[in-house]
């Protein structure tokens, strides 16, 4: 919506200019044409000509005014939602309010900050290990841990700490009501825990197994997927963030925009490209 919006403004601020620049030219003829208007006969009404041009001017002003309020609505939407946007979109509308350009500056801001930082967890994860290691790391501790607690042997890690809470309260004959009680609350819950944590295990190996068949049936590691991807979002918010640099050289005021370089740091660019291009 922002970009059809947008192409409208666009196309409404070259119609301006060439109203402007037509009405100039018009003007050198005006003497020339009020010399023969002078010759007619006067007449009450208006000109057809100039009441068509009066109703589309007016049209214009009402068209520029709507886009105006439905940018502004969008750049509203667009700042509240700007954490659950993706790269894309975040790039697409800094290129609509940068190039036309239409003054949303906390929505900018809003972009500049989410960019910024999306950009930075992506550094931090080319950091990291490799997702086909992660699997493999997990795997292995899965295995390591369900042997530990769960292993078929006799001196199994939960059997023993079951057993020896258990022996806490069991080792005398002459149990009360209240010990035996809370014996059989400690089996309740050494059994609950044991069931969570076979659970947790069995989830984990669940996720590792899908993704090594999704790896077996594409034929692509999970990795390459995933650093295709991020630097496709890299790519995204790199170029939004050199929009949002090029907006805020804007002056809303003139419609100017400043040169990304001082006065000095041109003129030096200048002469290096004067060098090269003369003998």
């Amino acid at each position: 919506l922002a970009e059809s919006v947008g192409v409208l403004k666009e196309l409404e601020g070259k119609k301006e200019k060439q109203s402007h620049k037509d009405a100039t030219q018009g003007q050198q003829s005006l003497e020339s044409t009020d010399s023969e208007e002078s010759t007619k006969p006067e007449t009450n009404g208006l000109d057809p000509e100039e009441s068509d041009e009066t109703k589309e001017s007016s049209q214009s002003i009402d068209l520029s005014a709507a886009s105006d309020d439905v940018l502004a609505l969008i750049a509203k939407f667009a700042k509240d939602m700007s954490k659950s946007m993706n790269a894309e979109q975040i790039r697409r509308l800094c290129e609509v309010y940068s190039l036309l350009p239409f003054q949303a500056d906390e929505m900018i801001n809003a972009f500049a900050t989410e960019a910024s930082s999306r950009m930075r967890v992506l550094e931090d994860l080319s950091r990291n290990q490799t997702f086909d290691d992660l699997l493999k790391d997990t795997e292995a501790k899965n295995s390591a841990v369900k042997a530990s607690l769960f292993g078929d042997s006799d001196v199994s890690l939960f059997d023993s700490i079951r057993h020896g809470f258990m022996s806490l309260f069991g080792s005398s004959h002459e149990n009360s009501e209240s010990e035996k009680q809370v014996v059989e609350d400690t089996s309740s819950i050494t059994d609950e825990i044991a069931t969570l944590i076979q659970d947790s295990i069995a989830a984990t190996s669940n996720v590792t197994q899908h993704a090594q068949a999704e790896e077996a049936a594409l034929r692509i590691s999970l990795d390459d997927i995933f650093r295709s991807m991020q630097q496709g979002t890299s790519f995204e918010l790199g170029r939004a963030l050199e929009l949002i640099e090029n907006y805020r050289r804007i002056e809303f005021s003139t419609g100017r925009r400043r040169s990304r370089y001082d006065r000095e740091r041109r003129n030096d660019i200048a002469k290096r490209v004067l060098s090269r291009l003369l003998p």
